[in-house]
């Protein structure tokens, strides 16, 4: 004990490193299990850490950073049972979306939207999702699972340790009637323990959301969040007197393509804008998502929200009118630019061309088999077979597969 009261004398060699590895193991559960008791969720990060996917709104381009796209080109296939198993996401997480209660009167249709389609074979199908009756107070919608740790648990409610996740846009295109007389929830992130009872939140009016985009009536939207504080779009004024067209963010009776990004400031709290055809029409400072009863600690952090999460999902389209359609959804973990939204809403990703698996086929020369021809390869015993062209025909009584040597050219004669 002569170094008490000084600092701890370095151990080398190997008991040192082992010394080291065991201070440094216990430390770090101790920093893991300092708050076992959880106030709100009542567990931590240990039992979701398996659920995390890897590399989301990770990579050098954009395209890296989509987290989730839909074409429904399932439509160019009659025999694809999406009723039953749903739609393909063409991104690498290959998430899936299913239509809850309308699975007989939803329909695929070759899309009528202005999107490019794309060269047939070359660029997977874009197809409308043709709502064909009213869903306006039935549990009618497209869901697509959201839960902690997946490639849509993004923009909002993350730690420092999932930065890549702090950042989220949303765009799809939809068509809507001349009128309707309910507001639209046009896309929700559900949260809580009843998060995946979708025969409840695909109803708009289940209020069991983190968030939700909301068409109202007037032709505006309200984005709303599950602590009350919402933002919305305001009708634009005139700009001039033969300015007869509409003025509100969404028109009637046509496409419309809406984007909204959603970055993370803190735990509890993101700020929103909200864009139409590429124009942003609203934006917001911090907007709370703190759930009631929530509190953020310096120990749990974002991981006391996890078991609310875990169960959460993206739905479109709820309280939608008859001849609702939907199109081109794309989810990215990272906030797009005005310019790129703009410009790229009406053009297909690049993830959507078909890659094609080419075959190699060696051609036969005069009749030789593969690999024959003036290439030498190696025969059996390691000696190199002789170019094809030194093959004489086979002789008489001797069998078409046998093969003789010619005789060397030149003055090279046989004893």
């Amino acid at each position: 004990q002569e170094w008490f009261g000084r600092a701890r004398p370095i151990i080398l060699g190997k008991e040192g490193a082992k010394s080291a590895e065991d201070r440094g193991a216990s430390t770090l559960a101790d920093i893991l299990n300092a708050n076992d008791d959880d106030s709100f969720g009542g567990e931590n990060d240990d039992d979701f850490k398996d659920a995390w996917v890897d590399g989301v709104g990770e990579g050098l381009k954009d395209e890296d950073k989509l987290s989730a796209y839909f074409r429904f080109s399932e439509g160019e296939d009659e025999d694809t049972s999406w009723r039953e198993d749903g739609f393909a996401d063409i991104s690498k997480f290959e998430n899936n979306a299913i239509v809850v209660g309308c699975t007989e009167t939803a329909m695929l249709e070759e899309s009528t939207s202005n999107v490019d389609e794309g060269e047939s074979g070359k660029v997977k199908a874009l197809y409308d999702l043709v709502f064909e009756q009213s869903g306006v107070g039935l549990a009618a919608a497209l869901a697509i699972p959201a839960p902690r740790g997946g490639s849509l648990d993004i923009g909002l409610m993350h730690g420092p340790d999932h930065t890549s996740r702090q950042k989220c846009t949303i765009e799809f295109w939809f068509w809507v009637p001349e009128s309707i007389t309910k507001e639209i929830i046009l896309v929700r992130r559900t949260f809580g323990s009843s998060a995946d009872d979708l025969e409840s939140v695909c109803k708009a009016s289940e209020k069991s959301f983190l968030w939700e985009l909301g068409l109202k009536q007037t032709g505006e939207l309200e984005f709303r969040t599950i602590a009350g504080n919402a933002i919305k779009t305001e009708p634009q004024p005139k700009s001039g007197d033969d300015d007869d067209g509409p003025r509100s963010a969404i028109h009637f009776s046509r496409w419309n393509h809406v984007c909204v990004i959603i970055k993370q400031e803190s735990i509890t709290t993101s700020s929103v804008i909200l864009y139409s055809k590429g124009v942003r029409k609203a934006s917001s400072g911090s907007l709370s998502f703190s759930p009631p009863g929530f509190e953020v600690d310096d120990f749990s952090g974002a991981s006391a929200l996890d078991p609310m999460l875990e169960k959460s999902h993206l739905v479109y389209a709820l309280d939608h009118p008859k001849g609702f359609r939907l199109t081109e959804l794309r989810t990215w973990a990272m906030e797009r630019n005005e310019d790129d939204i703009r410009t790229l809403m009406t053009e297909y990703l690049e993830c959507a061309e078909v890659k094609r698996k080419f075959k190699v086929k060696i051609k036969k020369k005069n009749g030789g088999e593969r690999g024959g021809g003036t290439g030498l390869a190696p025969a059996k015993g390691g000696l190199l077979a002789p170019p094809g062209g030194l093959l004489a025909p086979p002789g008489e009584g001797q069998k078409a597969s046998s093969k003789v040597l010619l005789s060397p050219p030149g003055t090279l004669k046989p004893p």
